[in-house]
């Protein structure tokens, strides 16, 4: 396997629904993790935002937000690919990146809102050196919201 210089990815992109609660609609959105170039010769992990907004009314119950595991079927390490090439990565609740956002299983977290509207962020990482082919690597997360 020959390595790249660069490779360039697509956002991690997400699948959002609008839910229904008792007479009051809210309405999910969401931004996928951009990571843009990566260097499989740095040393440096890449990193990247994304984000997800909930509107609802006030006074509608808290809610839980997961994110699911995507084409890998494992929150130990999501993957992006391209073909048959994989690159590992994993999505984040916090800044440092140090707790994976799942669906509260296996060491997860997913994240409590209250009422009204809010955006959460996404923090993705790529970790280093992956000797992966030049490509456009995707991945498709879930994100689902239960109140």
């Amino acid at each position: 396997m020959r390595r790249a210089d660069r490779l360039w990815m697509l956002s991690v992109a997400f699948a959002a629904t609008a839910w229904t609660a008792p007479a009051e609609a809210c309405t999910i959105g969401a931004v996928g993790v951009n990571f843009g170039a990566y260097d499989p010769r740095s040393a440096t992990a890449a990193d990247g935002t994304g984000s997800v907004t909930l509107n609802c009314p006030k006074n509608t119950k808290t809610a839980s937000v997961s994110i699911s595991t995507g084409g890998s079927g494992s929150y130990a390490q999501r993957r992006m690919t391209s073909g048959s090439s994989v690159l590992n990565y994993n999505l984040h609740t916090n800044a440092s990146r140090t707790t994976i956002w799942g669906n509260g299983s296996g060491g997860t977290a997913t994240i409590t809102v209250g009422d009204g509207s809010t955006t959460l962020p996404i923090y993705g990482r790529i970790p280093t050196r992956q000797n992966v082919r030049a490509g456009t690597y995707s991945d498709t997360t879930t994100i689902t919201v239960t109140f």
